[in-house]
């Protein structure tokens, strides 16, 4: 649902990752982080997806340096995804980075684990975050999967197997399976 935007705290605007930090942080509950990104003064404007343990949802979406554009419930749609397109616009003319293609993709990718497994896991997210076009080497500047039942967060700049090539010299390390 697209808003008018709310009241933004007081302060200097914050890097997106800082203010993400500080949200995980200084929040008590899943109200307290998104009410936080929601009203953090920030550099640019964000997407910002929350799970909660319990399985509630919310994906804020952010001008800068603040004002709530929109918030859209996990019961809207049985999968939050996101790209580099507002998700109420679904217009081609107006991807021009392959956001509705990858939205699509990551959605079936989603679905698929969901009938394989009855949910999606931690390894499905990642196949998906690294899945071409979702990631695209030199364009993607990371990815992150929180879980917020097992208190994880993890942020990638490559997938796993580029990572331990690099730590290796170059060498891809055999494994012992």
């Amino acid at each position: 649902e697209q808003g008018e935007g709310s009241e933004c705290s007081s302060g200097l605007p914050l890097p997106v990752g800082l203010a993400v930090r500080l949200a995980l942080e200084q929040s008590r509950s899943y109200s307290d982080f998104v009410n936080f990104v929601a009203s953090v003064p920030s550099m640019a404007p964000f997407y910002c997806l929350v799970v909660s343990a319990a399985g509630e949802a919310v994906q804020v979406t952010r001008n800068a340096p603040c004002g709530e554009v929109a918030r859209r419930e996990l019961e809207e749609s049985p999968y939050l995804t996101q790209a580099n397109m507002d998700h109420w616009d679904s217009d081609p003319a107006n991807d021009t980075q392959q956001s509705l293609v990858r939205c699509q993709l990551a959605e079936s990718m989603l679905q698929a684990a969901e009938k394989q497994r009855g949910c999606p896991e931690e390894p499905d997210l990642w196949a998906i975050l690294w899945k071409y076009p979702i990631f695209e080497k030199g364009i993607t500047l990371y990815s992150s999967v929180m879980n917020p039942a097992q208190g994880t967060f993890q942020s990638l700049s490559d997938p796993p197997e580029v990572e331990a090539t690099a730590r290796a010299g170059g060498k891809r390390k055999k494994s012992r399976k």
